[in-house]
């Protein structure tokens, strides 16, 4: 039963004979009830004490009742503290939603890191709401408000009584700020890298798998720098920054995967089926090299247009103009010589970039066709299962310490705070109990007092 209930019940229970004491009253002095009724509470200290014992022993098991009820209850105080939480978002700028902190997947979560036996989601959340500590209103401008705290209120039912009342407020907010971390900060999905040799590269010829196991370390490497860039001095609980993390991978890129792997396969041509791959790349160079003539030519095109025009001319270009008024006159303009040049420049680049893209393709035809070999190469197998697992380890680092950065940067941009039970908290409902019952049972037994109404006389 709810303390709610309970000071319902003891509420009514304490009213009740207060009530009848009165229409008593009313119904033996009539409009002079209420003078007999002040008169009552001046009579004998005995009377004052018997009255007073009582109320005290009602007050007493109220007392308890509500001791018993507010152990299956428990709040616990969501706190936001970035600055756009009082603009209603979350701290990457989407909206922010109340219903998400007792969302399915924070409650699944809760009842794996609280280890609840016998408890459902379904359970968990028939016990639990939440509601903001400050409620705003639209009745005008000054009562807007958008609380940046939020209350986490658990009450047990009969599933859930085996609960901790405090543990399950504590482990909710905790599960909550996990899945903050997850869906609202910083996403270290990409940093999962799993690599199965056997399952992932049996369609791969081998410079292919280099090239995958070159891009894996790319994504780690990027990562890591634009964290590092972020906050230079973190680290991390293994003794290791962003930097150095990034040296790392970047180490297995440099050596292990071009110096090693790479040069070994081309040198020696290796190749799980030579020819197919030189027909691949012989097939890319086809393509690349009209990707080439149309950069080459659009490149040619933007300068033959730039050197159409003289020095003279792209000072100050005329060209007839009407005003709002519909008046003619002639307005200056640009002639587009700045953007031909940038255009110009970036086609010069990418027919650059695809030319020495048709290079290396060429050296690696002629190291296969030299002294290539087909098949399965158990040394570049051994290479390759060491990187695998070199990349791993340092992917699963990386994850670790960008999750423990975002941790310790959501802590100061997030709190859960679960409210300890105050001594003031117990003892001011029981001494209201205590003058209610008091005054309550004063009411009822001077009514019946024939003492009160002879002095009134």
């Amino acid at each position: 039963m709810s303390t709610m209930k309970i000071i319902g019940i003891f509420g009514l229970i304490a009213v009740v004979p207060g009530l009848l004491g009165l229409l008593r009253l009313y119904f033996k002095f009539g409009d002079s009830a209420w003078n007999t009724l002040k008169r009552g509470f001046r009579l004998g200290l005995s009377f004052k004490l018997g009255t007073a014992v009582l109320a005290i022993a009602c007050a007493g098991l109220f007392g308890l009742c509500y001791q018993a009820a507010s152990g299956g209850e428990a709040v616990a105080i969501i706190s936001l503290n970035y600055p756009d939480a009082s603009k209603g978002q979350n701290a990457n700028g989407t909206r922010f939603n109340m219903s998400e902190i007792l969302c399915q997947e924070v409650l699944e979560r809760a009842i794996r890191k609280g280890a609840f036996e016998n408890v459902t989601v379904e359970d968990l959340s028939d016990c639990l709401s939440v509601t903001p500590t400050v409620q705003g209103d639209s009745t005008s401008e000054d009562a807007y408000h958008i609380s940046t705290e939020y209350a986490v209120i658990y009450r047990e039912n009969e599933k859930t009584a085996h609960l901790d009342a405090k543990n399950v407020v504590g482990v909710v907010a905790n599960a909550y700020k996990e899945f903050y971390i997850d869906k609202y900060t910083d996403n270290f999905v990409a940093l999962d890298i799993q690599i199965d040799p056997e399952a992932d590269f049996s369609g791969l010829d081998y410079l292919d798998i280099a090239t995958y196991l070159e891009n894996q370390t790319n994504v780690i490497s990027n990562y890591m720098y634009a964290l590092g860039d972020e906050n230079p001095g973190f680290i991390s609980s293994a003794g290791e920054s962003f930097y150095e993390l990034a040296a790392q991978i970047r180490d297995i890129r440099s050596v292990q995967i071009n110096d090693n792997l790479k040069a070994y396969l081309l040198q020696n041509g290796i190749s799980k089926d030579r020819d197919k791959y030189i027909g691949r790349l012989t097939y890319n160079n086809t393509l690349s090299g009209f990707e080439r003539e149309k950069d080459t030519a659009s490149y040619d095109i933007r300068n033959e247009a730039i050197e159409m025009y003289s020095e003279e001319m792209t000072r100050v270009v005329l060209v007839p103009t009407w005003d709002e008024a519909g008046e003619y006159y002639m307005g200056r303009t640009k002639v587009g010589i700045d953007t031909l040049s940038v255009e110009a420049e970036a086609y010069s680049q990418q027919a650059a970039a695809t030319q020495k893209e048709i290079e290396t393709n060429d050296e690696t035809i002629r190291a296969m066709e030299q002294n290539g070999t087909d098949g399965i190469d158990e040394k570049a197998e051994m290479m390759i299962a060491d990187i695998s697992s070199s990349i791993e380890q340092i992917a699963d680092k990386a994850q670790k310490a960008g999750r423990e950065y975002s941790e310790a940067k959501l802590n100061s941009l997030m709190s859960g705070t679960v409210i300890e039970d105050s001594f003031l908290r117990e003892v001011i409902p029981v001494a209201v109990f205590v003058i209610l019952f008091y005054m309550a049972l004063n009411v009822f037994v001077g009514s019946f007092r024939k003492k009160t109404s002879d002095r009134m006389r």
